[in-house]
């Protein structure tokens, strides 16, 4: 959308980036039928009225007889204001309802009045009531002290975003959800009127018979009373804000439903769509800065904050504790390059699946999928937002620590992040360097912190160097656990290689440097909560940062937890990107559900399987606390590393000759393989537990799904149908790879 900036006389000189748009096609789109017109009256107007109103209008009217007429009158008042709209809205021609009557009858200054008493108060005061008011009803199901309103504000708040989310992208989706809790709205309804009808039916009828008895005819409350029943017929004017939505806005706005004859319409033709699906790929907005930004961003989350207590306890001292996240940066960097290698050779988005995909075929690669995806990045994604949910909580007022309030801002968190993955990689990118950008500010601070406590001269354990060291090879292992948890995301930038610009230099830069910057910055890190806390401190302290914010920042602490949400954030955003990209690239190979290779035909992002991941994640997350299967599925992701770096000496002698490889020096992916090995033997062989064969048989079980449903590809009829709605609802096509590596 880059405007053209010309002059009177424009030189030929004058080149640069011109496009031509024509703004006499930019319009609302018309995606209101008269199935969501309807929708959009009945479902505007039903809404809490109907379920508060009566009581005021029987208390106004005195009677039941006088109530109904007062009922009655209302419909009957809002039915004329519906066909006075409806010519109006006829010479209007346009969106706007009153606000488009007033400039068109007496010109800016009454419509600018009515906008801005409208717009600035009343209608939003009125949302905001609306999304408080499901917000109340919603904490009778979470455990609060008394009635606070911050957790309150924040459901409404959310409330807000997700309406904001779902009319702002698309009409015909909010059309659609506007039907949906129409018809659940109206069943409820229905439940109401049937039970009375039961009762009636029963013989009770409690004040019926009492008619017109009692009926109250000062004017005042006849009003207060139409004022409680036009609350609750508020909305039947709505369709008249969307005019310009409307498909064939004078039948609508008639309420005239035509039934044509066979022979007064066209033949009929089914509705078909020419798409030129060679154009359809994912498209590159990854640069270098971007890159490095969702290494370092999706590598620094949580595991910072909370990795050192356990690394210092496997290790016993300070100075191997260094070494063990020294040496976890060189095995990330290792592993980093021998990526490099493997995603020269693959040159497709999916890291580990499009490695072993091109090496051994498709069954490893379905069990990596299937274990990695449905289980380990998934819980990886949950345990991201119940922590920021965690952290967002000491804010609250709770009772202890409810998990139905965390787990509500834990899916808020989930739906955001699916919106902003799926609406644009550049706008993920931006997201991921600002807070890539805010999380190392903040271990900046933790660092200086640490630096001015040595300088005056505060350096706690530092001078206990290997003093206790432990030298168990299964500690060592877990400690190495710890580390690369914190680690975890070296590999990010290979899972997103079809959208980075010019792979064969960003792609490799991208995951070295931010490497290197985890690393120094990590280390520092470490050196200044060992030079500010005790031994005991750090193992008794369940958030690290937080304890050497109380001793060191005092009442400024309250930054900590911040940059902590904001660390997780950036690092769940990170992990979406990439992570999603996993189901992609295995179902454009055709070894997973085809429906995940498609790409949204507006975005070109990989929309189902960013919501495929979105939903396996909320299932996580209301589960409460991850098994312990998930826990220990971690051994499995390291033995696919290792199985990758077999790859890398395998696919050595299987594409010999590949001009577009990146050769590393053979030792690298050797020296990998073998730390590998020992991550996941060591812990085995001096701690054998029940859960590793579990996880095994989790990885192993994927088959019983493979071969029927994707080797064989066996689905019912009723399953290709919903795929196609579901393409129709969500706007997107199959995809094609484009090697540009």
């Amino acid at each position: 959308m880059e405007a053209r900036q010309r002059a009177a006389e424009d030189s030929p000189e004058k080149t640069g980036p011109q496009v031509e748009l024509d703004t006499s096609k930019i319009t609302l789109k018309k995606e209101i039928g008269l199935l969501s017109g309807v929708a959009f009256v009945v479902g505007s107007i039903i809404g809490s009225g109907i379920f508060i109103s009566p009581q005021g209008v029987l208390r106004n009217t005195g009677s039941v007889g006088m109530c109904l007429v007062v009922w009655s009158s209302g419909a009957l008042l809002s039915l004329l204001g519906s066909l006075t709209f409806t010519e109006l809205t006829s010479v209007t021609r346009t969106s706007g309802g009153e606000y488009a009557v007033l400039m068109k009858t007496f010109g800016p200054i009454p419509a600018f009045v009515f906008v801005w008493a409208a717009e600035i108060a009343v209608n939003t005061s009125a949302r905001a009531v609306q999304c408080l008011t499901l917000a109340e009803y919603f904490s009778s199901f979470l455990e609060l002290c008394g009635s606070p309103e911050p957790p309150k504000k924040v459901v409404g708040i959310c409330l807000l975003v997700l309406l904001a989310i779902t009319t702002s992208y698309s009409v015909k989706l909010s059309a659609r959800i506007q039907v949906f809790f129409t018809a659940a709205k109206l069943g409820a309804l229905i439940v109401i009127i049937t039970g009375g009808l039961v009762k009636i039916g029963q013989g009770t009828v409690s004040e019926l018979p009492t008619g017109f008895d009692g009926s109250v005819t000062k004017a005042s409350n006849i009003a207060l009373a139409y004022y409680s029943v036009m609350f609750a017929y508020a909305g039947w004017n709505n369709v008249n804000f969307l005019i310009e939505e409307v498909e064939n806005p004078h039948t609508i706005s008639d309420m005239d439903v035509r039934q044509r004859a066979a022979g007064d319409s066209p033949e009929k033709t089914d509705p078909q769509v020419e798409l030129d699906t060679s154009k359809m790929t994912l498209k590159k907005e990854i640069g270098l800065l971007s890159g490095v930004a969702f290494v370092v961003g999706s590598i620094i989350g949580s595991g910072i904050f909370i990795s050192p207590q356990g690394v210092l306890r496997n290790t016993g001292s300070v100075g191997m504790c260094l070494t063990v996240w020294s040496s976890g940066a060189l095995l990330s960097l290792l592993g980093s390059l021998t990526f490099t290698e493997l995603t020269s050779v693959t040159r497709t988005s999916g890291g580990e699946y499009a490695v072993l995909m091109k090496t051994f075929g498709p069954v490893p690669a379905f069990v990596f999928v299937w274990s990695i995806e449905l289980a380990v990045t998934t819980s990886a994604r949950a345990v991201q937002c119940l922590t920021l949910a965690e952290y967002l909580s000491s804010f609250l007022e709770l009772c202890g620590s409810p998990e139905p309030p965390k787990k509500v801002v834990g899916i808020c968190l989930l739906v955001l992040l699916a919106f902003t993955t799926s609406y644009s990689v550049k706008l993920s990118a931006r997201i991921q360097v600002f807070f890539t950008a805010a999380k190392l500010g903040a271990l900046i601070v933790i660092i200086i912190g640490g630096l001015v406590k040595i300088g005056q001269g505060t350096v706690s354990e530092l001078p206990t160097g290997f003093d206790g060291s432990v030298t168990k090879a299964s500690n060592i292992a877990l400690a190495y656990y710890s580390v690369m948890f914190a680690y975890g995301g070296w590999n990010n930038v290979n899972f997103l290689i079809e959208e980075v610009k010019n792979p064969r230099r960003n792609g490799p830069l991208s995951s070295i440097i931010g490497v290197v910057i985890v690393a120094v910055v990590y280390i520092l890190t470490n050196i200044s909560y060992l030079a500010v806390m005790t031994r005991q401190e750090l193992y008794q302290s369940s958030a690290v940062a937080l304890t050497w914010g109380d001793r060191v920042l005092g009442s400024a602490s309250w930054i900590i937890p911040i940059s902590v949400m904001m660390s997780v954030y950036g690092s769940a955003n990170g992990g979406m990107g990439t992570a999603s990209r996993i189901q992609f690239a295995a179902a454009r190979d055709g070894n997973w559900w085809e429906f995940l290779s498609y790409v949204n035909v507006k975005r070109y992002t990989p929309m189902p399987s960013i919501i495929c991941h979105v939903l396996i994640s909320a299932f996580m997350m209301l589960q409460g606390t991850i098994t312990s299967l998930i826990n220990f599925l971690s051994f499995t992701q390291w033995a696919f590393y290792g199985a990758c770096a077999l790859c890398c000496l395998v696919l050595r002698f299987k594409i010999k000759e590949d001009p577009k490889r990146i050769k590393v020096p053979i030792l690298i992916p050797i020296f990998f393989m073998l730390w590998c090995l020992f991550l996941v033997v060591a812990p085995i062989v001096e701690n054998p537990q029940i859960e590793l064969l579990y996880a095994s048989i989790f990885a192993v079980g994927g088959l019983v799904v493979y071969f029927p449903l994707v080797h064989f590809n066996l689905k019912p009829k009723w399953f290709e149908k919903i795929e196609m709605y579901l393409q129709l609802l969500l706007e997107v096509a199959p995809s094609t790879y484009v090697d540009s590596y």
